[in-house]
């Protein structure tokens, strides 16, 4: 039997494609913010609160829920620190999943556009993770296997 060395061990991978791991990044960010809450903007929870508050009693208040979450996503894409600015929009995208029903009952149009551009930002996010979750992945694996 050939002794195992690092220049002929090889490593099979699996990989996990693009789309497995948007969704899969989606899933476990949305359900630690629902257990931890979200890093948001400063006043964003506050004036989100009141907004939910009120929208319970006066429908009119869905008007002003789009406008304020699509101020907050520009406002977020605009922080110069690449961690919080995209904590910011993971939070932003976590609000409009959990309004997204409500959003899409009322203002079907405008609320889609809102949340594929929320979506378009977490992509990017995504795209630039990947690469790093492939290679961390592989140095898994490699430190998992055995070397006799």
């Amino acid at each position: 039997m050939k002794k195992k060395t690092k220049k002929n061990l090889h490593v099979d991978t699996p990989t996990v494609s693009f789309k497995d791991y948007v969704n899969g990044s989606k899933e476990f960010e949305f359900i630690k913010m629902a257990k931890n809450g979200a890093k948001t903007l400063p006043f964003f929870k506050e004036t989100w609160d009141f907004i939910e508050r009120n929208l319970e009693n006066d429908d009119r208040y869905i008007n002003v829920l789009i406008p304020f979450m699509s101020y907050n996503l520009h406002l977020a894409m605009l922080e110069e620190d690449k961690k919080l600015r995209e904590k910011y929009i993971w939070s932003i995208w976590y609000y409009l999943k959990l309004d997204e029903p409500l959003l899409i009952c009322h203002f079907q149009k405008e609320s889609e556009q809102l949340i594929l551009e929320a979506d378009q930002q977490i992509h990017q996010i995504l795209e630039g993770d990947y690469s790093e979750f492939l290679e961390l992945q592989k140095e898994e694996k490699y430190n998992n296997t055995v070397i006799k």
